[in-house]
């Protein structure tokens, strides 16, 4: 025998005050952006792409938009850490990756290595990096290690015992200084691969900035030091 559902009558469809279906927010025109870490500003003031793990070329800036909560960190040797806090509730989505936070919350809040965007835009004299962090509660541990350049199949070794190779022609490197207790400002330092007789020799020392409200770290790399040319 076969059953077929009864039909819904009109009555138990919702439906809003204007009697279209669904509730009225349906019908808004889209939401700008809101969010402070994908603002523009400055040099950088192409639209943000809103797309995770997605590229794009706008406006003379080259734009990468990472996934937001995924810093689980890389899945080395030794296996998939068990003791994440971020486990807890997490049932679909759970790290990961073999490293995992620090217990001190206050600081490093369970997301300090969370990339939200970088952006990359060539100027007259340097070519200048936005680098967009979902969280910066104490800038003593922020750390970011971006390769400029390369040749495919090359790999260095990148700078900091951060355990990564790939190919990099320099290491731009953005840190935090002081301590927990008394955090400074942020440093950065591009690092040769190929320098003798020890690799990863410091070549330049850009000064960065921060926004602290937009989570936003800019630093510029200037020609004499590494110029991407025609081919950026």
């Amino acid at each position: 025998m076969l059953i077929l559902p009864a039909a819904a009558g009109a009555a138990s469809l919702p439906s809003d005050t204007n009697g279209r279906p669904g509730p009225d927010i349906l019908y808004d025109t889209p939401a700008t952006n809101s969010a402070p870490q994908l603002s523009t500003g400055g040099d950088f003031t192409a639209s943000p792409i809103l797309t995770s793990g997605a590229s794009a070329y706008r406006s003379g800036e080259f734009l990468y938009q990472d996934w937001l909560y995924d810093d689980d960190g890389a899945f080395v040797t030794g296996g998939q850490v068990s003791n994440d806090p971020r486990f807890n509730g997490n049932r679909f989505s759970r790290p990961a990756g073999t490293y995992a936070y620090p217990s001190d919350t206050a600081n490093f809040g369970n997301n300090a290595a969370d990339i939200v965007e970088i952006r990359v835009k060539k100027l007259a004299s340097s070519t200048e990096f936005r680098i967009t962090l979902n969280t910066i509660k104490n800038t003593s541990v922020v750390g970011v290690t971006l390769a400029l350049g390369g040749t495919a199949g090359s790999l260095k070794t990148w700078p900091n015992t951060a355990n990564v190779q790939s190919p990099a022609q320099y290491f731009l490197t953005v840190h935090g200084t002081g301590t927990l207790a008394e955090p400074g400002a942020l440093a950065a330092e591009v690092r040769d691969p190929n320098s003798l007789p020890t690799a990863n020799a410091v070549v330049a020392q850009p000064t960065p900035t921060l926004d602290s409200t937009k989570r936003q770290i800019t630093v510029a790399v200037a020609n004499s030091t590494w110029n991407p040319g025609t081919s950026f």
